[in-house]
């Protein structure tokens, strides 16, 4: 069965970030064994088709993979007609305060198991499954010097990091800001250079808090051999152990944050206690097993379900009958009584 991988552009610089890289490498890693083919559908570019010019019969014959949470609603009036439908969710869903409802028959691929928890609170008949994404082949640590005490990227801080962690470190470390987008492999041979790698992500969005889908810099700052330095919030959660593999910041106040990131930066041995484990769980041939086993699963669901809504299944006990609700009360009461003159809590 063919997977289609549907990205807004590959061109424009807004799309470019985080997600557009780990969706990619994932169309990648699948389109070694087995047809796939990437479409654009906010720009026509050359090398890709554009969605609208694809036969519906054609989309509807394989499988669709969707990731951007806030193109929802777009998504799913121009892929009505087709029943075999993916999110493959890097972040929290929007949800009504934004208009962007999934639609219930799309089965959700969550990147991170903070994400799968999410999904699964607030729609647990839906059908999860859990396809964390693969490392580049370049995040490895060269053991070679690290000149750089302290490196951060600016993007998507809080201004807490901004305007006085980061004055602060350039007084006291050796620090390099990146403000601009940096391409991957210039980035991992940064992150070889340095002890310690800060990542800070809490926004707020229209009174909501949105945390952190995933977070691949932490990750591959590990399998290059440096400390992350964050506040793991979200799906930083999934790899992330302080003290263990980094060091967790927004604790008490800014020195205390400065004498974590000092110690860190004084402390570092030229490598992470973890680099190896999570190379190996995040890498090619893990990805690969997980992809085909959700593959299988999802052409299953597909084959097996019709592309109608979920039931609702009952799982609270039905309410016993008139006659007998004073017994249940009476058997409740004095179990509550007996248990608190033996000292045991009534739950």
């Amino acid at each position: 069965m063919k997977h289609w991988f549907l990205q807004p552009s590959m061109e424009d610089r807004f799309y470019i970030c985080g997600g557009w890289q780990i969706f990619n490498r994932a169309c990648d890693l699948a389109g070694g064994t087995r047809e796939v083919e990437l479409l654009t559908y906010r720009h026509r570019e050359a090398g890709h088709r554009f969605l609208d010019d694809v036969p519906r019969s054609e989309l509807a014959a394989g499988i669709v993979w969707v990731y951007w949470s806030s193109h929802v609603r777009e998504l799913a009036e121009r892929l009505a007609a087709c029943p075999r439908v993916v999110l493959y969710a890097m972040n929290e869903d929007y949800g009504r305060h934004f208009g962007q409802i999934t639609p219930p028959r799309w089965p959700i691929v969550a990147l991170s198991r903070f994400i799968a928890a999410h999904y699964a609170l607030k729609d647990p008949w839906r059908l999860i499954h859990y396809l964390p994404p693969a490392l580049h082949p370049a995040a490895v640590n060269h053991h070679g010097p690290r000149d750089l005490d302290v490196l951060i990227h600016v993007r998507k801080t809080t201004p807490y990091v901004r305007n006085e962690l980061i004055p602060a470190l350039e007084r006291r470390l050796a620090t390099r800001v990146l403000r601009d987008w940096v391409p991957q492999e210039e980035f991992l041979a940064l992150l070889n250079r340095s002890r310690t790698y800060i990542y800070w992500v809490h926004r707020q969005i229209q009174s909501l808090w949105i945390h952190e889908g995933f977070g691949m810099q932490p990750l591959e700052a590990i399998v290059c051999g440096a400390t992350p330095v964050a506040n793991a919030y979200g799906g930083l959660s999934d790899y992330l152990e302080a003290p263990y593999n980094c060091r967790k910041i927004g604790v008490h106040s800014l020195e205390y944050d400065l004498l974590q990131i000092e110690r860190s930066a004084r402390e570092h041995g030229g490598g992470n206690p973890d680099e190896e484990r999570l190379r190996h769980y995040y890498g090619e041939e893990l990805f690969a097993r997980r992809f085909e086993a959700v593959e299988r699963d999802l052409q299953l669901y597909f084959d097996s379900c019709p592309s109608t809504p979920p039931q609702a299944f009952d799982i609270e006990p039905a309410r016993p009958p008139m006659h007998r609700r004073p017994y249940v009360w009476l058997h409740r009461t004095v179990r509550r009584a007996y248990k608190e003159l033996r000292g045991i809590r009534p739950r």
